[in-house]
């Protein structure tokens, strides 16, 4: 349900508009996850939570405090109509970056006694072969496919559910 909320929001999310946030959108999207995992670490540090010897607790906590919930905040800001304003694109784009940090944190993770740059580079390339493939199904295939039944709402309706749950 939360991810078929996320993909109807998406729908109606203007990337173009995101974009146009440019540096300040980037330096946040950086700066946020940079300065919070080691404050974190420092903090729970402090807490007792081990770092090291095969323990990373303080790391993984640090992990989990430096990111949102893209679902939960996402639809505040849609319930609320800020989706479209300023802010509510430099709060999303910062919750892209969260979700980008920690699709890396979990490429790492199976490794962080012996973290492999080859696992990374693996994981970035499948995963960037994954979107441009939908991309380039979706700009071919997609766009000739909902023209076609645009007419039946219901069809359209159960079309982009499939595509949603195929991606």
């Amino acid at each position: 349900g939360l991810i078929l909320l996320l993909y109807i929001i998406g729908l109606e999310i203007d990337i173009k508009k995101l974009v146009s946030a440019g540096k300040s959108l980037i330096t946040m999207g950086v700066l946020q996850f940079v300065l919070s995992l080691p404050l974190g670490v420092g903090f729970f540090l402090l807490l007792g939570f081990p770092l090291g010897g095969g323990r990373f607790d303080a790391l993984y906590l640090s992990v989990a405090l430096a990111l949102s919930s893209t679902m939960i905040v996402v639809k505040l800001l849609y319930d609320k109509g800020e989706l479209p304003t300023l802010p509510g694109r430099l709060t999303l784009g910062v919750l892209v970056f969260q979700d980008l940090w920690a699709i890396l944190f979990l490429s790492l993770q199976p490794n962080l006694l012996d973290p492999s740059v080859s696992v990374i580079l693996l994981s970035l390339v499948k995963g960037v072969a994954l979107v441009a493939a939908g991309m380039l199904c979706a700009r071919y295939l997609l766009s000739r496919l909902f023209a076609s039944i645009a007419r039946v709402p219901e069809l359209l309706l159960v079309t982009t559910i499939a595509w949603c749950f195929f991606l």
